[in-house]
């Protein structure tokens, strides 16, 4: 998920997108010591698509709280 589209999410969809990103997360490490995973950047992937999501979040609702 790019910048862009995080930017223009909302405070509850930006909720919505962090839970998803944290369980496909959740799915990859236990898929990782069960399976054989080609794409290792997967992991960088979501780490960062929830830091961003996370920190959009605390920007909208500082904003919200002025």
């Amino acid at each position: 998920m790019d910048k862009k589209q995080i930017k223009g999410m909302s405070i509850q969809e930006l909720g919505a997108t962090v839970d998803e990103a944290r369980r496909v997360l959740f799915s990859l490490r236990v898929n990782r010591h069960a399976q054989h995973i080609k794409d290792h950047s997967q992991f960088t992937k979501m780490r960062r698509t929830i830091a961003r999501a996370l920190t959009e979040m605390s920007n909208k609702e500082s904003q919200h709280g002025k």
